[in-house]
Order: structure tokens, then C-alpha cells, then sequence
């Protein structure tokens, strides 16, 4: 996805192609390494999924940079912003739909790679650390809703001693349908989502409590988000919209030459009868 869009068919010498994505991999794999080693156990996988999503994005950026050289070239201007106007919807959804699919893979590269899970057993005022946060365990109490009753843990979020949030995740029971259910806590921001659920209560008062946390998990939507828009770009672009109607009438002309080719041959047998 990094090659194409830099690619100008019979256009470029290939020593300037490989010197771009040459460029383009040495930034993208020294970004990869670093955010990556920002992690306390990087892992190989990790790189690689940050490799490819830096080296589409950089790729990205070098060809729209390409593409307005060279109008400011052509033109003689030497404003950015009117070149990047003349960019077509279709080329806008392209641009949207690369950058997209990578930011899809950061998310999905960090969360498989550098998700953490806990287990734990809890009485109500511990604290339980993960990652970079303390999850502060204040007890139970008991909840009595329209159609089930529940037990709900009380926790609040602490990182480096300043207050994050407070969760409140519970573990329903229906008598209806005899069914029992796990609400989870969860506290999202840009960067990573904290999962909290309450688990199975023990003889001596304490609690089966799990906590996950997930990082950079909304870029996976986010990124889909993005290829979403590219797609109504491309959509809007004029040039497939008069393909599409001069299709349809030509579809549309030919029908109705059949048609009357058809109302002919049956009026010509009438015609003869008259005339007899």
C-alpha cells in the first residue's frame, strides 16, 4: 500500500522510487522501535505490526507531498493549500482510505501484543495495580433492579496518586430466566481502555475481581471510521457519477430501441391488412 500510491507508471526512474521507500522504511522502522521499546517487554510482532502501519502513513504523506511539488511546479505557485484543493474527492478517499487501514493496525498491534489481564482475590479496601494504574477496591453493595438484583463493586482509579475515574461493574442475577451476568466497568480515553468486573464472592468476604487493560483498542474503530468517510470521498466524485448515468442511459436507449423495434414489426402485419 506504500508502493502504489508513489509509483507514477512510466513516469519515474526506479532510482527514485527506491530512494523514497527506502526513506520511508528507515522513519517507519525507527518509529516502529521506539514505541515499541516505550513498552516494558517489546516483542518482534509488535515491531512489525508498527513497521507496516508507519511505513503506510509515511508513504501516505510522501506521495501527497509528491502530488503537490508537483502542481506547485506546473503552476508556478507556491501555496500548499490551493494545491492540496485541487486534489479530487476520489484521490481524497484513497489518501483516507491508507490512512485509515493504518491507524486500524496500531490498535490491533498494540492491544494483541501489549494487553495485560488480571486475576485477583480482593477484600473490600485493597488496591490492585496494573499497568500504570492502582485500582482501589471499596466493597459491595447490594442493587435491586426492575427485573434482576445484582451485586455492585465500588472502585476508583488512581494513577501516580491523582484520581482517574470511578467504576461501578456488576454481577447481575435474573430469576426469571435463572440467568446470571457480568456488567464490566469501563473507563475509555484515546490511548486505552480499563476493564473491571466483578467475580465470584468467597466464604471469608473477599472477591474474584478481573481487570484488563487494553491499549490504543478504539484506534481499531477509529481507523474504520476513517476508511468510512474515505469511501463517501470516493463515492462523491463527479467523474464515476457521470460514468454511472451515461451507463444507465445508454442501458436505458437501448430498451427503448428494442421496444420500438417490437411495436413495429407488430404494426406492420395490421398495416398490410388494411391495405388489402
Amino acid at each position: 500500500m506504500a508502493v502504489g500510491p508513489l509509483s507514477r507508471w512510466k513516469k519515474q526512474k526506479p532510482s527514485d522510487l527506491r530512494n523514497q521507500l527506502l526513506a520511508a522504511f528507515v522513519l517507519a522502522l525507527s518509529a516502529a522501535i521506539l514505541v515499541n521499546f516505550s513498552y516494558d517487554e517489546p516483542t518482534y510482532m509488535g515491531v512489525l505490526g508498527m513497521l507496516i502501519s508507519f511505513w503506510i502513513l509515511i508513504g501516505t504523506v510522501l506521495e501527497v507531498k509528491q502530488r503537490v511539488d508537483a502542481d506547485n511546479k506546473h503552476t508556478q505557485e507556491q501555496s500548499t493549500l490551493s494545491s492540496l484543493k485541487k486534489l479530487t474527492p476520489s484521490h481524497w478517499g484513497m489518501i483516507l482510505g491508507h490512512v485509515g487501514f493504518a491507524v486500524s493496525v496500531i490498535g490491533i498491534t498494540l492491544v494483541s501484543n501489549y494487553e495485560l489481564e488480571r486475576d485477583v482475590r480482593a477484600r473490600a479496601g485493597d488496591t490492585i495495580e496494573i499497568a500504570d494504574y492502582q485500582v482501589k477496591f471499596s466493597g459491595v453493595k447490594d442493587i435491586k433492579g426492575p427485573n434482576y438484583t445484582a451485586d455492585r463493586g465500588i472502585f476508583d482509579v488512581y494513577k501516580n496518586a491523582e484520581f482517574v475515574n470511578h467504576l461501578e461493574p456488576e454481577k447481575r442475577f435474573y430469576p426469571v430466566q435463572r440467568t446470571t451476568m457480568t456488567e464490566a466497568g469501563i473507563h475509555t480515553t484515546l490511548t486505552r481502555d480499563l476493564f473491571v468486573a466483578l467475580g465470584e464472592r468467597f466464604d471469608d468476604n473477599s472477591w474474584s475481581i478481573r481487570l484488563y487493560y487494553k491499549p490504543f483498542v478504539v484506534w481499531i474503530w477509529g481507523g474504520a471510521f476513517i476508511m468510512c468517510i474515505g469511501g463517501v470521498f470516493s463515492m462523491c466524485d463527479k467523474r464515476y457519477r457521470i460514468k454511472k448515468v451515461a451507463k444507465l442511459k445508454g442501458v436505458f436507449s437501448s430498451k427503448v430501441s428494442v421496444d420500438k423495434s417490437k411495436i413495429d414489426s407488430l404494426a406492420t402485419p395490421v398495416v398490410k391488412e388494411v391495405n388489402s
